[in-house]
């Protein structure tokens, strides 16, 4: 999904509007699930993963699972280093699965990691980070300026505020939030906080986990939920802006 060039205006402010309506979403807009479209994106690709260690009491769970985003990428990249500021998680990953120096402890605000700023990469992958970063143009802004020429484009991933199970949430007056996040996002706040830091949004998607779920028993003890399950995926093809992950392609300008 792209936003049309009237939309670009206002994320340029070129033009403002105090109520503007805008297309998020369209018959043709697909929901992906969140890790396959990533992995497929940056498949035979130089990448550097921000983000990679996740929060250290889910690490060895998420691997068990095979459901840690760094090791499936790791499958697939051509080069792939991963970056985290988190660094006893790293030193986890370190000394209990083998990582080495493929993952590191740094801060990309800091204009000399140099296992970056040393080489040429395809893509600059941050996926569920900006909602941890209490000042999130200052920090892509930091990246621009320290590494517009150590990457092609960008791929970020965040929450998205229209979210079906906020929604439900709401009916029932409660928030239902990771305790460390800051921020909740549409697509056109995303948009702006980019443009804000020099960046440019070149297109948009959708993911959510629900694509990925069987379908379960259709026994009778499990007929709601399965009822249930059937309704939801149905509401997310005709309602795609209800997905829970907005995946964001972007260059810098």
């Amino acid at each position: 999904m792209r936003f049309s060039e009237e939309i670009l205006k206002y994320l340029e402010n070129e033009s403002f509007h105090n109520g503007l309506s805008v297309q998020i979403a369209d018959k043709h807009t697909k929901v992906y699930m969140r890790n396959k479209f990533l992995v497929d994106y940056v498949a035979g690709k130089r990448v550097v993963h921000l983000g990679c260690a996740n929060h250290l009491p889910l690490i060895d769970d998420m691997i068990d699972e095979g459901t840690w985003l760094h090791a499936k990428l790791n499958e697939v990249c051509l080069d792939l280093l991963g970056v985290d500021i988190d660094s006893d998680s790293i030193e986890h990953l370190r000394k209990h699965h083998r990582y080495g120096d493929s993952v590191i402890c740094a801060d990309i605000r800091d204009s000399n990691v140099e296992q970056i700023s040393s080489k040429k990469w395809d893509t600059l992958l941050i996926p569920d980070v900006l909602e941890h970063i209490d000042n999130p143009v200052e920090f892509l802004r930091s990246i621009r300026d320290n590494y517009m020429d150590n990457f092609d484009n960008l791929i970020i991933t965040v929450p998205n505020a229209f979210d079906w199970k906020n929604i439900d949430n709401l009916k029932l007056n409660k928030e239902v939030v990771n305790s460390d996040h800051r921020y909740w996002f549409t697509p056109y706040t995303l948009a702006r906080v980019l443009a804000s830091a020099g960046l440019r949004l070149v297109e948009f998607q959708y993911a959510d986990g629900m694509i990925a779920r069987k379908r379960g028993l259709r026994s009778k003890l499990l007929l709601l939920p399965f009822i249930k399950f059937l309704y939801q995926k149905k509401m997310l093809r005709r309602l795609p802006a209800m997905s829970e992950t907005i995946i964001a392609l972007v260059t810098f300008k």
